[in-house]
């Protein structure tokens, strides 16, 4: 592996790690989004009023917020997957290893990615038609697996754009 390879592949190992700590406490904590007359907060698994919360588990909300919850688990797994594929690819002994483990890598990221927007999509419209009368804020655990997804996204992007400039270089080397 050449020296850019190696900084993109720790560059992009670190905010792989980055996008996951931001998703995780956004994923946790019950303040996805908030209504300021009622005081209270919503999250993926909890609602707050005041100091008082519920397990969302409890209420009859509706498919929707299973689906978020699962498809947010499944976030979870594949931006760890992306982690262990991008460690190997930082440790690859050949080139062919390191790019499969790019390939790997750019799926993966990619998964995270528009697996978080359609969690965000489907929780935050969802909510706003459950609740129409009250008006709803994005909160700050919202921003944060938002954040995360961006962050998996441009790990996909510039992962596929090295990829592409590492097979521009081999074309114009071999061209035959």
């Amino acid at each position: 592996m050449d020296v850019a390879e190696v900084l993109i592949s720790r560059f992009t190992a670190l905010c792989s790690v980055l996008g996951t700590v931001a998703f995780l406490i956004g994923f946790v904590t019950p303040w996805w989004l908030k209504a300021s007359a009622l005081d209270s907060t919503a999250g993926l698994w909890r609602n707050c009023v005041g100091d008082h919360c519920i397990a969302v588990v409890r209420l009859d909300i509706g498919d929707w917020l299973v689906a978020c919850q699962s498809l947010a688990i499944t976030v979870l797994i594949t931006s760890l997957m992306t982690i262990a594929v991008l460690v190997a690819m930082v440790r690859a002994s050949s080139d062919s290893t390191a790019t499969n483990a790019r390939y790997g890598a750019i799926a993966t990221s990619l998964i995270t990615g528009v697996t978080v927007t359609v969690v965000l999509l489907i929780y935050y419209f969802q909510h706003h038609v459950l609740y129409p009368e009250e008006h709803y804020t994005i909160s700050f655990s919202f921003f944060l697996v938002l954040v995360g997804g961006c962050l998996f996204m441009a790990v996909a992007a510039i992962l596929a754009i090295f990829s592409v400039t590492v097979k521009l270089r081999h074309l114009a080397r071999n061209p035959s």
